[in-house]
């Protein structure tokens, strides 16, 4: 099982773009031998400012998860109907070419490293929209996306927040229960053998509560298809991170003694209880992914955090019970 992290949601180009700024904070994490990988961000390309440099950043030791959730949340603000579960065809059919741009990257991030980096991606279940979205679009689209040449990597379905008609949204995804169902339906008719990840933040959005992970984990378990694990936080109240907001809150921790992460219902606790309740032996990786906000705080404050989350969850990880 690999350690993970999503650095993109802390790197300091999230405020203002500064190669050498950039580079150290990505050194900084290499130095870090806890850590086994990055989850990369793909939006239709791979770095905001400079995709061949970002790529020269990476290091061979490590391997990579490949996120489309940026890019999807990108393509749903140009067009609500857009999504893998989409039952436009038009909004089906971007979503389709997505993904195949999502592959050819990975294999661009394969042969800059010159091995299979990338070994698990991970898709979503939009749109937001009800309206716009049906079970048998999802399982069409899943069945054409196990046809692409994925160079190795493993598909996954991370779970976001679902749709839900008396609660603010964030994701407002197809619910885990239905996403469940279709995988185990597609899983039957194919070989690709599709699984999932889940968001501990995402999780408590769609519950409200530090509860939901717990609750999502024991659904994925009964199925045998959780593959993948990232702590995030999130908050009932905090002013700056939002209330019940996908911001990516870092987990409140002593050594970190930041006040304005007091409020954060991922902590230590929260993290051997989710940890306890995992199937290790199914899990291909677990990490985390924060963002300390605001995105101008000091560059060597967003690493200490993450190192210090990473220990956590290390420690918790070879303390199990």
């Amino acid at each position: 099982m690999k350690l993970i992290v999503g650095a993109y949601a802390s790197a300091p180009s999230n405020n203002t773009w500064n190669k050498e700024e950039e580079s150290n904070y990505y050194d900084a994490l290499k130095r870090n031998d806890a850590i086994d990988g990055l989850e990369i961000p793909f939006t239709s390309k791979l770095h905001s400012f400079d995709e061949q440099w970002y790529l020269s950043k990476l290091s061979a030791r490590w391997t990579y998860v490949l996120t489309c959730i940026p890019g999807t949340m990108m393509a749903l603000n140009q067009d609500a109907s857009f999504g893998l579960a989409s039952n436009q065809a038009a909004g089906r059919e971007k979503a389709m070419q997505f993904y195949k741009g999502a592959a050819e990257a990975i294999a661009t991030i394969n042969k800059q490293l010159k091995k299979q980096a990338v070994t698990h991606v991970l898709i979503h279940t939009a749109p937001s929209n009800p309206q716009y979205r049906c079970d048998k679009a999802l399982e069409k689209s899943l069945l054409e996306l196990c046809s692409y040449d994925w160079h190795g990597a493993k598909l996954l379905i991370e779970h976001c927040d679902a749709w839900q008609p008396e609660n603010p949204f964030e994701k407002g995804f197809m619910d885990l229960e239905s996403e469940l169902a279709i995988v185990s339906k597609v899983n039957q008719e194919s070989k690709c053998g599709i699984a999932f990840s889940l968001n501990w933040g995402r999780s408590a959005i769609e519950f409200q509560s530090k509860l939901g992970a717990i609750e999502h984990i024991k659904a994925c378990n009964a199925k045998q298809l959780l593959n993948g694990f990232i702590f995030s936080g999130a908050s009932a109240s905090s002013d700056i991170y939002g209330k019940w907001r996908d911001s990516h809150m870092p987990p409140s921790l002593e050594s970190l003694e930041d006040p304005t992460l007091e409020d954060s219902e991922l902590d230590t606790q929260a993290i051997k209880d989710s940890i306890n309740e995992l199937n290790s032996s199914s899990l291909d990786f677990i990490g985390c992914k924060i963002s300390l906000l605001p995105t101008s705080r000091a560059t060597e404050e967003k690493i200490k955090c993450i190192h210090d989350t990473v220990a956590v969850i290390k420690n918790v990880l070879e303390n199990r019970i």
